[in-house]
């Protein structure tokens, strides 16, 4: 019984690593929030935070939408451009 707890629980893992490297897939550089929600769905939390801080150009604001699933973590950042609003500036599968 408790191998097929183990098995169950693994594979719960692997599917969600699945689904978040399936969305990270789907990104593009310069995408909209828009675009971004309606191809990977809104994300679990939006915040603002100082991004580039070691950037030689210096730091600037982001947006960081956070996905999860099963622990593993999606980190998508907008950089904000006048005239366009937010985009995609980069992310990160954890």
């Amino acid at each position: 019984m408790r191998t097929l707890l183990v098995a169950f629980l693994f594979s719960c893992l692997l599917a969600c690593a699945a689904m978040i490297d399936s969305k990270s897939t789907q990104l593009q550089q310069g995408m909209s929030e828009a675009d971004v929600v309606a191809k990977i769905g809104k994300p679990n939390s939006i915040s603002l935070n100082t991004c580039g801080t070691n950037n030689p150009s210096g730091p600037w604001t982001c947006k960081q939408y956070k996905y999860s699933a099963g622990g593993r973590w999606l980190l998508v950042y907008f950089s904000q451009s006048s005239g366009s609003g937010w985009l995609v500036n980069n992310w990160r599968a954890l």
